[in-house]
C-alpha cells in the first residue's frame, strides 16, 4: 500500500539506469518505460534488483548528450562536460567511436586540454574543478582542484560556472587557469600548490551586479561567461555576469581584488543593454564573451534575449573615455536566443555563434571600419538544437559545436574565400565634348565570395577618372574591406582631351583569386561647332515704338560634339525669343533651333544692333540694321465716308483728299500746311460705285477717276486747285474694281482697273485726258483694287495688286523695256495696296494685314529687293491712300476708321 519503496534503478549506487527521472509509462503489468536525463529505459520485471539484466537502454544509439561545453586538441582528442553524464571523451585507448569514454561522473561543464598531455582539466557544477589523467581512458585518475570547494565555498556561483586556461600553457603542472564565481580565481600551477606558491589566488573583486538584481535567497549575480586572449594577449581576460556586467583586465596574471580591472559594460546610449526583467528568457543576460586575440581592444558580447540587440561589438574595450558598443545583430532572425560566441583566432573578422536553433557565422563582423553584419547559418547537416559552446581544435583545423541535447558535432573550419564581381563589363559614356566632364556613371563592385574582400586600389585609365564620394553605398577612396554579399558603387567620369573614340580600363585590385577585376570604359571625344544664319538682317524702316514682325535666325550645331548654349542676347533696339536649349541641355550634331528677332526702334535714323550667341563653340553673331521712322500720331478729319480715300499733292504742304460720301457723290478737302488745318468738304456731284483715285501732274492740276454705276470709268479734273471742276467724262470700260492712276509727267495719265475677268486692264492719255488709247489687258488674277505710282520724271509705272494668295504682286513698265512680268513681293494682305514714290528707285507700299492693322514695306532699288513688312498698327476699314509730296521724303497716309471718319498720319524717314 505504499508504506515502503524499493530503489529499482540504483542510479547513484552503480546501477544500470541514468539518474534524474522525469516520466514513467506502464505498458503491461510488470513492464514500463522511464524517461530520464539519459534517455528512455525499459524493464519487464518492475526493475528487478537493479541489475544490468533488469534494464535496457532504448536510446543507447541516439546522440542526445546535453553538453555544456568542451575542448579538443584534434578530432582524435576531445573531452566535454555534459549534464548528468559527467565528463566524457574521445581519446586514444578509449572505446571505439561513436562511443565516448566516461572520465568523471556527475554533471560536467567545461574542459581544457593541452596538446601532447594525458592530463586535462574539467569542471563539475559550481566551479568544482578537477584534474583528470586519461592516459588510460578506461580507468582515469582524478584529482579535485577546485578553488572554492562546493562543500565549503560561500561565493555566489553559477551552476555552470566557467573556467578558462591560458592557451600558452604547455604542462598541466604549470597550467594557468582562471575560474569564475562572482569573482575570478587564478592559478599558475594547475590548481595544485607548489612550494611557496598557493594553489589559487583571488584575482579580482566583485565583477557582477552584486545582489541588486537578484537579492536575498535567490543568490545574487555571478560570472557566467569568460574569454581569454592568446599569445601576446594571453594576459587579457574578460568576464560577463548572468545579470549583465562585463569586465576586462589586461593584467590577468597579476590583477588583484582592487587593481587591474575595468568595467567595460559602457554608459549611456552606447552601453550594453541593461538587464530587463520583461525580456528575460531564463538564460544568462550576458550569454557569451569573446576577445580578439590579435587586438584585445576588440571584443564581442552576446545577450541571451529573444529580440532586440543580441550581439554587440566594440573596438574600444577598456579605453578612454569609455567602451562604446555597437549592435551587430541586425540580420539575426527574430525570436532567437544567442547562447555563445567564438572568434576565429586566425581571422578575427569571422565570428561563430551558438543559438537555441543551431550555429551561425558572420565573416565580416569585426575590425575598426564600419560594417554591416551578415549572419547566416554555419554549415549543413546539423540538427536544430541549442548550442552552448563552439570551440576550435588546437590545430585550428576544425570547429566543434557542443549541443545541449544532440551531442557534439564537428566540421572543417570554414576558410572563407574572397570573391569579387565588377559590373557592368562595359561602361560607355557616349559623346563628350573635349575639355568637359561627363555626368557620373557607376560601376558596382560586389563581394561575391564566402569571405571578406579586401580591396587595395581602384583605378581608371586614359581620360576617365574615379570620383571619390563619401555618400553611403560608395566604395571608399582608400583600401577597404567588403563583407560577403555587400556591394559598393564606383563613380566614374570622362573628360576627353582629344577628339575621337577612346577606350580604357577600370581596374579593381583586391585579394580575390580573379584580381584584378576589370570593366571596359569607352567614350568619344567631340568638339562643338555652330553656325548662325543669316549673318545680317536689314529691317528697313520701322515706326518708332512699334515692333516689327519677328525675323528668323537659325542656329545650327555643325560640330561633332554637343553644343551647349550659355547665353543669347541682342543689342540696340532689338529683342529675341527662341526655342534653343540652355545649358546643361544641349544640341546634338546637325540639330538646329530658331531665334526670332524683333526690331522696335526708339529713335529715328539708322539703328544698328547685333544678335550674339555664346556657347561652348565660342561666339556667333548676326549684325542687325534698321531705320527708325517717325509715324506721327493719327489725326481725325471729320467725314462720313463710304469708300477708301484718295490723295494727291502738287507741292510741299499741299494735300488734296477725296472720298465717296453716303450719297455716292465725290467729296473733296485739302490742306496747304501739311494737314494742320483743312478746308470744309466740297461736294462734287457724282454717282460713284467705287473709291476714287487722284493724281496731280502740275500746279493746281488734279485728275480724279471713279467707277460709275455702269462699270465705266469716269474722269474729272480741276486746273484751279479745286475751285471748279470740269464735267465728268465717261471712258468706256467694264470695270470690277476702283481705278488707279499714275502720271510721270505733264498731260500723261495712266489708268488701271480690274476687269470682270479679274485681270488688270490699262489705258492712258498723253493729252491730259482728251483722248484715251484702247484698254490693254495685262493679265493676273486680282482680288483687290490696284495701286499705281510713277516717280517724277522716271518714264516708269509700277502697278500693285493683291493676288489669290493675299500677297502683293507688282508689274513694271518703262519706255525702254515695256511691260515686265508680274513679280510676287509677298505679305498677307487684308486689303488692296496703296503705293507712293518720292524718288527714282524708291517705292513704298502700304496695306492692311489680316488683323486690320497697317503694314508697310519699301524698296530702294526699284523693286529688286524689299524690306520686311513693318507693322504700324491701328484698326482700319479700307485700303490706305498714300502720297509723297514733292521734295519732302515723307509719306502722307490716309485711312478710313471704324467710324467712317478720315484719319491722317505722316511717316518721316
Amino acid at each position: 500500500g505504499g508504506s515502503s519503496f524499493t530503489d529499482v534503478g540504483q542510479p547513484y549506487n552503480g546501477g544500470p539506469v541514468h539518474p534524474d527521472f522525469h516520466a514513467i509509462q506502464f505498458i503491461a503489468r510488470d513492464t514500463f518505460l522511464t524517461g530520464n536525463d539519459g534517455g528512455v529505459w525499459y524493464t519487464g520485471d518492475l526493475g528487478g534488483t537493479a541489475q544490468p539484466g533488469d534494464w535496457s537502454d532504448l536510446s543507447a544509439t541516439l546522440s542526445i548528450t546535453q553538453f555544456y561545453g568542451g575542448s579538443a586538441v584534434d578530432l582524435g582528442h576531445l573531452t566535454g562536460g555534459s549534464q548528468d553524464n559527467g565528463t566524457t571523451g574521445i581519446l586514444p585507448g578509449g572505446p571505439a567511436t561513436p562511443a565516448w569514454a566516461s572520465l568523471l561522473d556527475g554533471d560536467g561543464i567545461r574542459t581544457a586540454m593541452i596538446p601532447g598531455q594525458a592530463s586535462f582539466f574539467t569542471a563539475a557544477t559550481a566551479l568544482d574543478l578537477w584534474k583528470v589523467n586519461a592516459s588510460n581512458p578506461m580507468n582515469p585518475t582524478v584529482t579535485e582542484i577546485a578553488p572554492c570547494l562546493p562543500t565549503s565555498c560561500t561565493d555566489r556561483v553559477g551552476f555552470a560556472a566557467p573556467f578558462v586556461m591560458d592557451p600558452t600553457s604547455a604542462d598541466p603542472s604549470t597550467a594557468r587557469l582562471y575560474g569564475g564565481t562572482y569573482r575570478v580565481y587564478r592559478t599558475s600551477t594547475g590548481g595544485i600548490a607548489s612550494g611557496n606558491t598557493p594553489a589559487w589566488t583571488v584575482g579580482s573583486g566583485d565583477l557582477t551586479t552584486g545582489t541588486t538584481i537578484n537579492p536575498g535567497s535567490a543568490g545574487g549575480d555571478w560570472i557566467h561567461a569568460m574569454a581569454i586572449g592568446a599569445g601576446s594577449t594571453s594576459n587579457t581576460l574578460a568576464t560577463g555576469s548572468w545579470f549583465g556586467k562585463v569586465w576586462m583586465t589586461r593584467t590577468a596574471q597579476t590583477a588583484t581584488a582592487s587593481t587591474g580591472w575595468s568595467d567595460i559594460t559602457g554608459t549611456g546610449s552606447t552601453a550594453l543593454p541593461a538587464f530587463d526583467t520583461a525580456n528575460h528568457t531564463s538564460n544568462a543576460w550576458i550569454s557569451g564573451v569573446a576577445v580578439n586575440p590579435l587586438d584585445d581592444h576588440e571584443a564581442w558580447v552576446t545577450i541571451g534575449r529573444l529580440n532586440g540587440g543580441r550581439i554587440y561589438h566594440t573596438t574600444s574595450a577598456g579605453g578612454l573615455p569609455g567602451t562604446t558598443w555597437t549592435d551587430i545583430s541586425t540580420t539575426l532572425p527574430p525570436n532567437l536566443v544567442v547562447d555563445t560566441i567564438t572568434v576565429d583566432p586566425l581571422k578575427p573578422l569571422n565570428l561563430y555563434i551558438g543559438t537555441d536553433l543551431g550555429t551561425m557565422i558572420c565573416t565580416f563582423c569585426g575590425g575598426s571600419a564600419p560594417f554591416t553584419d551578415s549572419w547566416v547559418p554555419l554549415g549543413t547537416g546539423m540538427p536544430t538544437v541549442r548550442v552552448d559552446q563552439i570551440t576550435l581544435t588546437h590545430d585550428d583545423q576544425n570547429l566543434v559545436a557542443w549541443t545541449h541535447g544532440r551531442g557534439a558535432w564537428t566540421m572543417v573550419r570554414p576558410i572563407p574565400t574572397p570573391g569579387a564581381t565588377l559590373t557592368p563589363s562595359l561602361i560607355d559614356f557616349g559623346h563628350q565634348n573635349v575639355g568637359t566632364t561627363s555626368a557620373v556613371k557607376q560601376a558596382v563592385l560586389r563581394s561575391s565570395g564566402t569571405g571578406p574582400l579586401t580591396v587595395n586600389s581602384i583605378a581608371a585609365g586614359g581620360d576617365f577618372a574615379i570620383v571619390n564620394s563619401s555618400t553611403a553605398g560608395h566604395c571608399p577612396s582608400t583600401s577597404f574591406v567588403l563583407a560577403p554579399g555587400i556591394s559598393c558603387a564606383i563613380d566614374i567620369t570622362f573628360t576627353p582631351s582629344l577628339e575621337g573614340a577612346q577606350n580604357a580600363t577600370l581596374s579593381v585590385t583586391d585579394d580575390a583569386p580573379t584580381s584584378p577585376q576589370t570593366s571596359t570604359l569607352a567614350g568619344t571625344g567631340t568638339r562643338p561647332a555652330a553656325s548662325l544664319t543669316p549673318d545680317h538682317l536689314d529691317y528697313g524702316g520701322q515706326a518708332i515704338g512699334v515692333s516689327s514682325p519677328p525675323r528668323s535666325v537659325t542656329l545650327r550645331s555643325t560640330g561633332s560634339g554637343t553644343l551647349t548654349i550659355s547665353n543669347i542676347a541682342t543689342s540696340g533696339d532689338y529683342s529675341e525669343t527662341d526655342n534653343c536649349p540652355r545649358q546643361p541641355n544641349g544640341m546634338g550634331q546637325f540639330a538646329s533651333c530658331t531665334i526670332q528677332v524683333t526690331f522696335t526702334p526708339t529713335a529715328t535714323g539708322t539703328r544698328p544692333g547685333s544678335l550674339t550667341v555664346t556657347d561652348n563653340a565660342g561666339t556667333q553673331s548676326t549684325s542687325l540694321i534698321g531705320t527708325g521712322v517717325a509715324l506721327s500720331s493719327w489725326s481725325s478729319i471729320a467725314a462720313n465716308m463710304t469708300s477708301a480715300p484718295a490723295v494727291a499733292s502738287w507741292a510741299p504742304g499741299r494735300l488734296d483728299v477725296f472720298a465717296r460720301g453716303q450719297d455716292n457723290a465725290l467729296y473733296h478737302t485739302y490742306t496747304t500746311n501739311g494737314g494742320q488745318t483743312w478746308v470744309y468738304w466740297q461736294r462734287i456731284p457724282a454717282n460713284m460705285t467705287s473709291a476714287p483715285t487722284a493724281v496731280s501732274w502740275g500746279t493746281d492740276r488734279i485728275d480724279v477717276f471713279a467707277r460709275g454705276t455702269d462699270n465705266a470709268l469716269y474722269h474729272t479734273y480741276t486746273i484751279d486747285g479745286g475751285t471748279t471742276w470740269v464735267y465728268w467724262t465717261r471712258i468706256n470700260a467694264n470695270m470690277s474694281s476702283a481705278p488707279a492712276v499714275a502720271s510721270w509727267g505733264p498731260n500723261r495719265l495712266d489708268v488701271f482697273a480690274r476687269g470682270q475677268d479679274l485681270a488688270l486692264y490699262h489705258t492712258y492719255s498723253t493729252n491730259g485726258g482728251t483722248t484715251w488709247i484702247y484698254w490693254e489687258r495685262l493679265g493676273a488674277s486680282m482680288t483687290s483694287d490696284p495701286a499705281a505710282v510713277s516717280a517724277p520724271g522716271s518714264n516708269r509705272i509700277d502697278v500693285f495688286a493683291r493676288g489669290n494668295d493675299n500677297a502683293v504682286y507688282r508689274r513694271t513698265y518703262d519706255t525702254v523695256n515695256g511691260w515686265q512680268y508680274w513679280v510676287r513681293i509677298g505679305g498677307n494682305l487684308g486689303s488692296g495696296p496703296g503705293a507712293a514714290s518720292w524718288a527714282a528707285g524708291r517705292l513704298d507700299v502700304l496695306a492692311l494685314g489680316q488683323d486690320g492693322a497697317l503694314y508697310h514695306t519699301y524698296s530702294t532699288d526699284g523693286g529688286a529687293s524689299w524690306i520686311y513688312w513693318e507693322r504700324f498698327g491701328g484698326s482700319w476699314t479700307s485700303a490706305p491712300a498714300v502720297v509723297a509730296p514733292p521734295t519732302t521724303h515723307s509719306l502722307e497716309i490716309f485711312e478710313r476708321g471704324t467710324d467712317n471718319a478720315l484719319y491722317h498720319a505722316t511717316l518721316t524717314s
